[in-house]
């Protein structure tokens, strides 16, 4: 059930402005996570703690011993050959494997992806949208990271559960010179007119306590269409927490921070992912966010070089005090904070 943690009392405010300007140094912000291009994860079990104080049971990929949510950020260059182990191993509250909860990982804007389904010797079952691994068997997935940019993850079975119950994460693709080239530092798409200084992933999702409570104890209703949001995460976690370091001790199932620190002038590189199916709009106070790239796809017009553009220049951008983040979809933005005001 939705139960009091008491690990530690914390105040009850909101927060919900995380670009701070909190004496921010010159060093480079860069996002957290994981380097491939080779991933193993599995899908686990376990509690984990919102800003009043209580624990919320959740499934989530890891690629350690304990589930986290969101999943791990897979971070890869451009013309990687990608390839994620998916283990099975969902239990309940008791430790039991849930035997025929069967579980999948789906890949919204990369093309030409291949499971352990169809190989030689098939490993997997065909699901309705992709391989499916059973409690206890792992599943492969491969595909080319043809185009930078950030992406989503998330389970491909039975989706309006398993979303909802945390099986999703972020793949950050970073822009090379070519296939096997260096990485083209603090490009998001791999021109100067996609240059930044600082970058920040925000993750954003929301939660249904009834239906978590119901997973817990083994009450679920095949019908989720009364499913009704009271929890909001970013990086999976609440405010005040989204405040708290990276790998905070007392949040061990949720180790990324939302905090972003900045300085007046320079390029902060948002990269905004709504995981959930309700809309996060995304405000940024004092200063409009460009919106430069939407689901990793540069916002840039076939004609541009008609408009004497050199390639990589976004003139399809939009400039926006907030950015309405539509479910499922991901979105690259400069936001510069002026100091003004």
């Amino acid at each position: 059930m939705y139960k009091q943690l008491g690990k530690y009392a914390k105040p009850l405010v909101a927060t919900a402005s995380l670009l701070l300007a909190l004496g921010a140094s010159e060093a480079y912000a860069v996002v957290s996570g994981i380097t491939g291009p080779t991933f193993n994860l599995t899908a686990k079990a376990d509690y984990i703690s919102t800003a009043d104080g209580q624990a919320l049971w959740m499934w989530g990929y890891t690629n350690g011993v304990t589930m986290q949510y969101p999943g791990p950020t897979l971070i890869v260059n451009q013309g990687d050959t990608v390839t994620i182990n998916l283990t099975n191993s969902l239990t309940d509250i008791n430790g039991a494997a849930l035997a025929t909860t069967p579980v999948s990982i789906v890949f919204p804007g990369q093309s030409g992806v291949t499971t352990s389904c169809a190989a030689a010797t098939p490993v997997g079952t065909a699901g309705a949208l992709t391989c499916e691994a059973a409690n206890g068997q792992t599943v492969s997935y491969s595909f080319t990271a043809s185009q930078p940019g950030t992406y989503l993850y998330e389970s491909g079975t039975r989706p309006d559960l398993q979303t909802e119950m945390g099986l999703v994460g972020s793949i950050v693709v970073l822009p090379t010179t070519g296939v096997g080239g260096a990485v083209l530092p603090k490009q998001a798409y791999g021109s100067a007119n996609t240059s930044f200084d600082n970058e920040y992933l925000f993750f954003l999702t929301e939660a249904d306590i009834d239906v978590h409570t119901a997973v817990e104890q083994g009450t679920l209703s095949p019908d989720l269409t009364n499913r009704h949001a009271v929890l909001w995460f970013i990086n999976g976690r609440n405010g005040p927490d989204t405040l708290l370091a990276n790998g905070y001790p007392l949040l061990p199932t949720q180790p990324y921070s939302a905090l972003a620190r900045t300085i007046p002038g320079k390029r902060t590189l948002l990269r905004v992912v709504n995981a959930g199916t309700d809309l996060h709009p995304f405000h940024t106070h004092g200063n409009n966010v460009i919106t430069i790239a939407r689901d990793g796809r540069l916002l840039e017009s076939a004609a541009n070089a008609s408009v004497g553009a050199a390639p990589g220049y976004p003139n399809l951008s939009v400039s926006d005090y907030t950015l309405k983040a539509i479910p499922g979809e991901t979105y690259d933005g400069i936001w510069t904070w002026t100091g003004a005001g």
